[in-house]
């Protein structure tokens, strides 16, 4: 058994994301704060073009930042004067796959710690590297070449290399966004119990109110662009959870109160759409 951490403490103060300010002048973020705690998931919803990825971006260390600061565990990881820094604390897996063809599995899962040096005993890499994909449901495709895997194995696959890293926070974005219903339903499983087990904090996009409430423990809801934080949902369901509760009280009672909050900022986003349509 792995144990859990507690680390992946992220502040956002004050952020603003302005993409060609001499030019087309994009406002993606405005003024955006908030805070995950360590060890928490995460979900972020919001309309098409708020500015989840571009906020996701930032953390990572892909996107620079026009105004504010972004902390992880109190060191300063990103602000407008500071270049990007992208590390093996903060680990991304994106909608495509990005697994490497020509590894299996086991290697595919080992690569990054093995380039970092943290194993010195190949032997225990691997045996961490099998440990999670057994969590994962992946122990008997470890010689498996990833064009043989279905598209739902090679996301958990991808979730278990970011993982063997152990980065201090997990990002994701929209990663089961491909899937269908019934393997996204696999994959919040395994997901979920990857993520009981390691205790590492997790920032998961995604638009798909069902899938945010039954993974996070709070979810953030973004404005229409240019995106920030409009409100945030606690959710008071008890963990480990499980597939029956989707179909109880309180969760109904967070999916409606999450679709009446998205349902006016995606008008909103609409109806700009619209009018700028028509300029």
């Amino acid at each position: 058994m792995i144990e859990k951490i507690k680390e992946g403490h992220i502040v956002v103060k004050n952020v603003t994301k302005v993409y060609d300010p001499y030019g087309v002048n994009v406002h993606a973020v405005d003024n955006c704060s908030f805070e995950i705690v360590p060890g928490e998931f995460m979900a972020m919803v919001g309309p098409s073009g708020c500015g989840k990825t571009t906020m996701l971006n930032m953390i990572a260390g892909f996107d620079t930042v026009t105004e504010g600061e972004i902390y992880l565990d109190g060191e300063l990881i990103a602000s407008a004067k500071r270049k990007l820094m992208p590390g093996p604390d903060r680990m991304v897996v994106f909608q495509l796959g990005a697994l490497f063809p020509w590894l299996t599995v086991i290697d595919n899962v080992c690569l990054g710690p093995k380039i970092q040096g943290k194993f010195s005993n190949e032997k225990e890499l691997k045996e961490k590297g099998r440990e999670l994909l057994s969590v994962a449901g992946l122990e008997e495709f470890e010689n498996t070449f990833p064009m043989n895997l279905s598209s739902g194995m090679q996301r958990r696959v991808e979730i278990v290399r970011a993982l063997m890293t152990e980065p201090k926070i997990l990002l994701l974005d929209e990663p089961f966004r491909a899937l269908d219903a019934m393997t996204k339903s696999v994959m919040h499983r395994y997901l979920l119990e990857l993520y009981d087990l390691t205790g590492r904090s997790i920032m998961f996009i995604t638009h798909d109110l069902r899938e945010a409430i039954f993974l996070a423990s709070r979810v953030f809801i973004m404005t229409t662009r240019p995106g920030t934080l409009k409100t945030m949902l606690k959710i008071d369901i008890p963990r480990p959870r499980s597939i029956d509760m989707i179909s109880s009280k309180e969760f109904l009672m967070y999916k409606q109160e999450l679709i009446d909050v998205v349902h006016e900022e995606a008008v909103k986003a609409f109806e700009r759409g619209e009018r700028e349509l028509a300029i």
